[in-house]
């Protein structure tokens, strides 16, 4: 793990140097990344809706849950919490962008990248309980209306897919 995070310094160091302002799409393994990933999720999906936040919640350590943070540069802008429910099924369970970060199109490249990896890894639908208010960003890329059975954390959602 040394070496990683070694490894993880040195990458952003070349990437500031650089001026490297691009896109990178990682898991969250590293404590940097997990953090970030942390933040995000707790002020921008479970303090408005006035859900506590566990940073230790079992699903961040479950083989079928995936956690992934979106770089700019070196920021850390945007984060997605993916779990796998069958074979061919996978449920998007958040997707956040750090406020700074808003309305420029980055929940959009998330979302497309994020469709893109899951349908590499054998999953043609994709399931989630969106937020009322992001309804129409999720329609607009293409979902719809698709009954999912499953537990929301929010008590107004709408359940909502797409066919990869």
């Amino acid at each position: 793990m040394a070496y990683s995070l070694g490894k993880v310094t040195f990458i952003d160091t070349i990437t500031q140097k650089s001026g490297f302002e691009g896109f990178r799409l990682l898991l969250a393994l590293t404590p940097q990344k997990w953090e970030a990933y942390h933040r995000i999720r707790e002020k921008e999906i479970f303090e408005p809706i006035g859900v506590s936040y566990d940073r230790n919640h079992p699903t961040l350590s479950q083989d079928n849950h995936f956690h992934f943070v979106l770089y700019k540069g070196i920021d850390i802008i945007s984060d997605a919490h993916i779990e796998f429910l069958t074979p061919t099924e996978a449920a998007l369970r958040s997707l956040a962008t750090d406020e700074l970060y808003k309305k420029k199109g980055y929940g959009t490249y998330l979302l497309t990248q994020l469709e893109t990896w899951i349908k590499h890894q054998g999953r043609s639908l994709l399931k989630m309980h969106g937020r009322l208010s992001a309804e129409h960003f999720y329609r607009r890329l293409g979902y719809y209306n698709m009954p999912f059975d499953d537990p929301a954390f929010q008590r107004e959602c709408v359940n909502l897919g797409k066919t990869l």
